[in-house]
């Protein structure tokens, strides 16, 4: 016969036993319910439940520590067996027990070829259909929204995660009854978008319900479409069809006092073939933009290494700036424009091609031979030399600019009309400036070449006199501005002054009127040249405008 076990041998045992039974319970069932047959089958069966949809998927595993892999994911409309949703994959891994030092995180978020099914019949959603709507009581009180969430004391956390979608599809379909109860039908495609995001916040005990939640993430990674094009297909008017380079990428991050960043843009819709319903030819919009900037954080400088506008591998616009002292009021900047080319005809071609017009509206050639921008926000330099040729419009008649020059200085302080810069504490706007933003504007070569009209001038704007404009004028056709009352060929010069509140408008010029005609009840006067020389005010802040004639000689003959 065996002696029995000592006492304390029995105490300790009973230690073991009876809070290991609880323990292997809890283990068995955690065991059973995420045995991926038995996961699956529940997570089928609440989607049932609890939607009007059905749901298809195999799990390969499932664990509340680790996470789930989960492949062949199939979401139908029960009613109809409609799909809303596809994937091939979804991976998701985390690692659950570093929420014990504070860690909550996603190590991997994988959604491969997903689709998402969005149609629309007669403005209800196929989305909306499936989820059992709930009436709000009419005395239900409204809900103050929190501006943020506090953690349970004591539980501070820090996050991370790591999302990628490989080949996400999302496929819209609308169908809209019209009056004669025929059924119109509409598709949008979009295929082959790619995102990576990484994600890593500060440590943190609340969570702000407003745009500061930014301010909390040390790191932020994004990459868009970084390797290829995204695939198109609507079949709205007009009909939009082929592959858009759309490549984006973001980087942000944290370290310590010092922030990292950096961006890239590059979308080229070279790949894209435009069509209205109903013609034969397409037109590919050949447009791309492309930019590269990054945060030089030693010397607190923000890089802005290239902005681009291309059309058909023409390079029309090339800039790049550098901003000084960017995280602080006493920032400023460097801003250098090479010279660029845009031809009006790509755009007009596009405006058309869109509008079903057909027909080009707009063609000719804009030049800008110089833009330069030196200084600090209150104390702006601006230089700039713009030029144009042959520049036709079409639309309520044809407008033809032949030539245009404009030649261009200013001193500018931006502050009163950037609201969202912080200013300097030491800055004090200038009552004295013109328009509350020009030290000074000069234009001493303005040049314009209008249907056969030539005008030549210079205009000024200062603190001290306002506006001031001297123009010169040869074969202006004014019967193109008011047919049915005056016709003839001006020629002269005006000059124009007025303080900067334009409450009234100094006049002095002389000016003939070449072969003209003009209505006087219901009769057309003969040909007839005038000749005026004038000086003139026209008051325009008064209730009704008026007019004072300094100085009138009018000369005529038939």
């Amino acid at each position: 016969m065996k002696a029995p076990l000592p006492g304390k041998r029995q105490y300790a045992l009973r230690l073991l036993i009876f809070p290991g039974i609880p323990l292997l319970l809890i283990f068995i069932a955690y065991q059973y319910f995420f045995y991926p047959p038995n996961f699956e089958r529940f997570l089928v069966n609440q989607m049932r439940a609890r939607t009007g949809a059905d749901l298809a998927l195999d799990v390969h595993r499932s664990s509340l520590l680790y996470g789930f892999d989960i492949t062949d994911v199939r979401m139908l409309r029960r009613s109809d067996g409609e799909p809303l949703f596809e994937a091939n994959r979804v991976h998701l891994s985390w690692f659950l027990p570093s929420v014990l030092v504070g860690h909550v995180g996603i190590r991997e978020l994988h959604l491969k070829d997903p689709v998402l099914y969005l149609t629309e019949r007669d403005g209800i959603w196929n989305w909306s259909s499936i989820f059992p709507s709930r009436e709000k009581p009419e005395d239900e009180p409204e809900r103050d929204i929190p501006e943020r969430i506090d953690l349970p004391a004591g539980l501070a956390l820090r996050v991370y995660a790591n999302l990628r979608i490989e080949n996400f599809a999302l496929k819209y379909t609308s169908y809209r009854t019209e009056e004669n109860g025929n059924v119109k039908t509409n598709h949008a495609n979009i295929e082959n978008v790619n995102l990576q995001l990484g994600a890593i916040t500060r440590t943190f005990d609340s969570i702000p319900l407003d745009v500061s939640l930014l301010n909390l993430f040390d790191t932020f990674i994004v990459a868009l479409n970084p390797h290829w094009p995204i695939n198109v297909d609507t079949g709205s008017d007009p009909i939009i069809k082929g592959k858009l380079r759309s490549s984006w990428f973001l980087y942000h991050n944290n370290i310590g006092d010092r922030t990292e960043f950096a961006s890239r843009l590059h979308l080229d819709g070279s790949g894209l073939n435009l069509r209205r319903a109903g013609a034969r030819n397409g037109y590919a919009p050949a447009y791309a933009v492309y930019y590269d900037m990054a945060y030089d954080a030693p010397a607190d400088r923000l890089l802005i290494q290239s902005v681009e506008l291309r059309h058909r591998n023409e390079k029309w616009l090339h800039l790049h700036a550098t901003v000084d002292q960017v995280s602080t009021p006493q920032r400023s900047m460097r801003l250098h424009m090479d010279p660029s080319r845009v031809r009006l005809d790509g755009i007009g071609d596009l405006i058309a091609g869109l509008t079903g017009g057909g027909e080009r509206f707009m063609s000719g050639r804009v030049d800008i031979n110089e833009l330069n921008m030196n200084g600090t926000v209150d104390r702006l330099n601006v230089q700039g030399d713009i030029a144009a040729d042959q520049l036709i419009f079409k639309g309520g008649g044809t407008h033809n600019i032949r030539q245009f020059r404009l030649d261009l200085s200013a001193l500018l302080d931006l502050y009163p009309f950037l609201p969202a810069v912080k200013p300097p504490e030491s800055y004090e706007p200038d009552q004295n400036l013109a328009f509350g933003l020009f030290y000074n504007l000069n234009a001493p070569d303005l040049r314009l070449i209008y249907n056969n009209a030539r005008l030549d001038g210079d205009i000024a704007i200062t603190p001290e006199e306002g506006v001031r404009a001297n123009i010169d004028v040869a074969n202006l056709n004014i019967a193109q501005f008011a047919p049915e009352y005056i016709q003839g060929l001006v020629n002269g010069n005006i000059r124009f002054t007025s303080p900067e509140t334009f409450k009234q408008l100094s006049v002095a010029g002389n000016v003939n009127l070449r072969n003209g005609r003009y209505t006087i009840d219901r009769s057309r006067s003969g040909y007839q040249s005038l000749n005026l020389n004038t000086r003139a005010t026209l008051f325009l802040d008064r209730k009704d405008v008026e007019l004072e004639i300094n100085d009138l000689t009018l000369n005529g003959r038939n």
